[in-house]
């Protein structure tokens, strides 16, 4: 009996360990696209109004896809972590 749950917690830490790799894999990713995130933005919000309106549309296109971006990364993280403590 000992030896199986020696197995059984031995498959299980490796389990979390692989999945605290993906969580900070996907934690990083966040930072990245929250980093792009910022920077988006602050060009779109200090470029000068003689901007011309295709440029001023293209930030706001660059702010949406990285907004959603965020969004599916986050709904990632919250996945992992769902996973990991139903796992327990």
């Amino acid at each position: 009996m000992d030896v199986v749950c020696l197995m059984q917690f031995t498959q299980k830490s490796e389990q979390l360990r692989l999945l605290q790799q993906t969580l900070d894999e996907k934690r990083s990713e966040l930072l990245r696209a929250e980093a792009k995130l910022r920077e988006t933005e602050e060009r779109f919000y200090t470029s000068p109004a003689s901007l011309s309106d295709k440029v001023k549309d293209d930030l706001r296109v660059s702010v949406s896809l990285l907004l959603s971006s965020l969004t599916i990364n986050s709904r990632s993280i919250f996945c992992v972590f769902s996973v990991a403590t139903t796992d327990q």
